[in-house]
Parts: C-alpha cells; structure tokens; sequence
C-alpha cells in the first residue's frame, strides 16, 4: 500500500515560500541562459545541482509529516534554492564583467571616449557593481534583497554589452581613420626628409 504523503498545515505556509524561490530560481537559470546567447549554458550547472538537492530535501520533509523534521527538510530546501539564484546572478555578472574586460583589452589603444563619449560614467558604474559583488560575496548575506539588486545589475550590464558589436564596428573604423591619419603623417615626414636629401645632395654636386 503506498503511503500518503503531504506536507502538514503547520508548514504550509513554508512550502508556498519553497515553491516561490524555487520558481524564482528557476526564471533567474532561464533569464542568464537567455542573456548568455545559450540554452544549456555551463553557467547553470552549479544552479542546477543546487535545484537538485531541492527535490532530495522535500522527499524527506514529506516521509515526515508534522514533525521538526519537515520543517528543517523545508528550511534546508530554499535554502539551496535561495544558493541557486545566488550562483546563476553571480556567474551571469561575472559573465557580463569579462566581456567587458575583453572590450577594453581589445581596445585598449584605441580612445574608446571617441565613438563612446559616456565611456568613463560607465567604467564608474561596472567599478560599482564589482564592489557590490565582492561586499555581498557569501549567498546567505542580503538574500532576496541582494537578488533583486543583483538582477538589476545584471540587466543593466547587459544593456552595456548588447551595444558592443556597434561599439566594435566604430571603434575599428576609428582605428582605421587614425592609422590612415598617422600613415599620410609620416608619408608626408618622409618625403620632406628625401627632398632635403636631394637638395643637398645637388647642392653638394654643384660645388665640386
């Protein structure tokens, strides 16, 4: 005969709070997946296995109704899911602050300020959000408050680095215009040179 199993009425009001941070868990893994340009992005996977554990705890919670046991199983289940909302918003950050990295280290001769005039407010604002990566560093400091925020960042870092592709065009354009420039400069130097050296040297011819 197989058991009835149900979570009871002392702790439903815990596992309604289960379901919401695991359904928010599950939307932040899709939201990153989506941002990320991948649908089975290796930046889930530490979610994912978080979201495993989930399953795991409410099994156990549910093999013992109405008892301190539920309750810790409950307990211990959103708090794997409040860690995975925590791991997929931090690598999706730490994601959004590499490409950014690679942007400046691919332009780094280049005067980004000259297509991108907002340039140094920006550097000032992705300074600020790599600060509140390292204060809010451990998953069970700022909670849902610290999700919200980091999904907030995470949006607005995206808005960043999805204008890259035109940045990269103008910026190579650029390139091109300022080696055109320096090349015509330096022509320029160089054929004065040869045609002081010509001078001279009919000068000299003359004199003999």
């Amino acid at each position: 005969m197989v058991q009835k199993t149900e979570i009871s009425s002392n702790n439903a009001t815990k596992f309604n709070e289960l379901y919401e941070a695991f359904k928010k868990a599950n939307e932040r893994i899709e939201a990153v997946n989506k941002i990320t340009g991948t649908l089975d992005s290796i930046i889930e996977i530490p979610s994912l296995n978080e979201l495993r554990y989930v399953g795991f705890h409410l099994i156990k919670a549910l093999s013992h109704p109405d008892s301190t046991e539920e309750d810790e199983e409950l307990r211990r289940a959103i708090r794997h899911c409040e860690r995975a909302s925590y791991d997929i918003l931090e690598l999706g950050i730490n994601y959004q602050l590499l490409l950014v990295e690679n942007f400046k280290k691919e332009f780094r001769k280049t005067p980004i300020t000259s297509v991108v005039k907002e340039w140094l407010t920006i550097c000032n604002r992705i300074n600020q959000i790599n600060l509140e990566l390292v204060e809010f560093n451990r998953y069970d400091e700022g909670g849902e408050d610290y999700h919200k925020i980091a999904e907030n960042n995470l949006s607005e870092l995206h808005g960043i680095t999805s204008k890259f592709p035109y940045y990269r065009e103008e910026l190579k354009k650029e390139r091109t215009r300022d080696l055109l420039k320096y090349f015509f400069m330096y022509s320029g130097w160089f054929i004065a040179l040869i045609s002081i050296v010509v001078t001279l040297m009919a000068l000299l011819s003359q004199n003999k």
